[in-house]
């Protein structure tokens, strides 16, 4: 679909099987999870079921691909400018700040390999109703912006892009919507791939995050987790249902689990941390909360309390090895 081609031409002006496993009874052991909980980054152990508090006074944290790195940012809308402030997971009373040109609405993400970074900022043509993708420096340089974005995601490589967006052709009309993935999104040579198509804005995919293999994407659509080869016309798998929504979709280390936050008390950016298999058979019925913050599945992360844990204020969460 070439429309996709003047998409990444604005950024670049400058240089299944059903067969599982059974769940495990007694949930998953190993590796950790970061998530944002109101003004916090926490981190949760599997193995020891402690969570604890890595730092305060920020928001909506994001963590770099090699786990050296957190941000999070802070608009001044007099000046529509931006401070990011990235900080030393290991030391985090010591960091940076880039100022940017921009005003951001999420925190950027870190392309894995290169000191880039990308983030959803307010549109230069539509403020109101969509957002931009601009891709910035460490010295707040912007190097390139995509317009009318809903979500993104770098590949595990840093090599490619994934976009939910609105398709443009050159006179800047919309001609569809589409997830596609941008091969080589930095180089000369790249090339744009149409996932698949959306019928409108609205149901183009959020929260999207890229497998640790590259081959598949989980999403959000219309309030529940669905997963889809990334490869031409692939079909999407729905992973949940529900009665609430299922958000912030992340991947096990080894690509067999999902992890999310499952917005069981109706607000939207709230909810307590769930898991399911990222290729179940059927849907996974997810349920409510439990009495007293018990687990509601056998695979639900608890502390050593025995209580479930929660997600407040995320744009993402990440599950690492």
């Amino acid at each position: 679909m070439n429309i996709y081609l003047v998409l990444i031409a604005a950024l670049l002006g400058v240089s299944c099987s059903k067969g599982e496993d059974p769940l495990p009874a007694t949930g998953i052991q190993a590796g950790s999870l970061y998530y944002s909980a109101a003004d916090e980054l926490m981190r949760f152990d599997f193995k020891t079921k402690q969570e604890t508090l890595v730092f305060s006074g920020g928001s909506s944290y994001t963590i770099s691909a090699a786990q050296e790195k957190f941000a999070w940012y802070k608009n001044d809308f007099a000046e529509q400018t931006t401070r990011v402030q990235v900080h030393d997971l290991e030391a985090p009373s010591g960091y940076e700040s880039i100022i940017i040109s921009a005003t951001l609405e999420s925190t950027p993400e870190f392309a894995p390999g290169e000191e880039l970074l990308g983030a959803l900022a307010e549109s230069l043509d539509e403020p109101d109703l969509r957002k931009d993708l601009v891709l910035f420096n460490y010295h707040g340089a912007i190097i390139g912006r995509v317009p009318h974005v809903k979500d993104f995601s770098f590949s595990p490589n840093g090599k490619d892009l994934l976009i939910s967006a609105e398709a443009l052709n050159p006179g800047n009309e919309v001609e569809g919507y589409a997830l596609a993935l941008i091969k080589n999104y930095r180089s000369d040579d790249q090339q744009s791939i149409t996932i698949r198509e959306f019928p409108d804005y609205s149901q183009l995919p959020a929260d999207i995050s890229i497998s640790p293999d590259a081959s598949h994407v989980a999403y959000t659509h219309l309030d529940h987790l669905y997963t889809l080869e990334l490869i031409e016309e692939a079909a999407p798998r729905q992973i949940t249902a529900s009665k609430f929504m299922e958000v912030d979709a992340c991947w096990s280390p080894d690509g067999k689990y999902l992890g999310f936050i499952a917005n069981v008390s109706g607000t939207t950016d709230c909810g307590e941390i769930r898991i399911v298999l990222s290729q179940p058979a059927e849907p996974v019925p997810v349920p409510d909360e439990a009495w007293e913050n018990a687990p509601a599945d056998p695979l639900q992360p608890v502390d050593n309390n025995g209580k479930v844990i929660h997600s407040c204020g995320s744009e993402r969460i990440y599950w690492v090895p």
